[in-house]
This record gives structure tokens, C-alpha cells and sequence, in this order.
């Protein structure tokens, strides 16, 4: 087999069976890396933040993390968020810390040994706003 074709097996963006698994893709605003706003925040803090934000999106259809007011939550252990980030619990409660800095998230203590509630902010409203899946349905 000459070079070129061991370069090109290797390389060939075409699935011969179409059984390759294609993995969802973790989608980071744009606007968290170019506006002067989020410029202060560390990547890890945006990469944190769109998987809190696409957790909080796929909550908002389950009335189990709804609180009382009708605001959407989600639970994120600390350490499977430091398991995805491949880094160390310290260095997770920093960019918790960060991001609860920037006022993206809101995080609520729960019984000592639950994980907290995190709310997650649209990182483009200038306030909370209540998310009512019945609204939905009316219009």
C-alpha cells in the first residue's frame, strides 16, 4: 500500500457502511466568545456554561425541575461536571464561581448531601424570565 492510499483510508470523509456514530455536538453561543461583555470569562467557564444552558433547555419540558415559581432548574454534581471538563472539583467551584459572577447562573443549596439547584440565565436577557409550557400551547 503506498502513502497515498494508507493517507487516504485514513482521512476519507466518507462512511463506507454508514454505521459511524455521530455524536451530538456541544453548540457555544458565538456571542459568548466575540462580544466585549464575556470577554472576561475562561473557556472553561463557556464550555461550562452551554453544557449548564443545554442541560436547562432539555429541563424545561420536565415539570420535575420546575420550582414553585415556574423558573426551570437543573442538577449538575460537581463532579461529573469536572469529569466532562477533565478537571479537578477546585478548579470546578472557580469557574461556578465565575460564571455565578457574571450572573449566568444561580446556584441554591439544597439538603447537605443534594447537589444544588443551578439556575442557568440566557446569556442575551437582561433579567429571568419564567418559562410557562402552557403558553406555548395557546398560541
Amino acid at each position: 500500500m503506498t502513502n497515498q492510499e494508507q493517507h487516504k483510508l485514513i482521512y476519507d470523509p466518507i462512511v463506507p457502511n454508514g454505521d459511524y456514530p455521530i455524536n451530538p455536538f456541544l453548540r457555544v453561543p458565538k456571542e459568548l466568545l466575540t462580544d466585549e461583555k464575556w470577554r472576561a470569562l475562561s473557556l472553561r467557564a463557556k464550555v461550562a456554561y452551554s453544557l449548564m444552558l443545554e442541560r436547562q433547555l432539555s429541563s424545561r419540558e420536565n415539570q420535575r425541575f420546575w420550582d414553585s415559581e415556574g423558573y426551570p432548574f437543573i442538577i449538575f454534581p460537581q463532579a461529573e461536571l469536572a469529569a466532562i471538563l477533565v478537571v479537578s472539583p477546585p478548579i470546578v467551584r472557580k469557574v461556578l464561581a465565575e460564571l455565578e459572577g457574571a450572573e449566568l447562573i444561580k446556584r441554591v443549596r439544597q439538603y447537605l448531601t443534594l447537589p444544588d439547584r443551578i439556575y442557568v440565565r440566557y446569556y442575551g436577557r437582561e433579567y429571568y424570565v419564567p418559562y410557562y409550557p402552557e403558553e406555548d400551547k395557546k398560541s
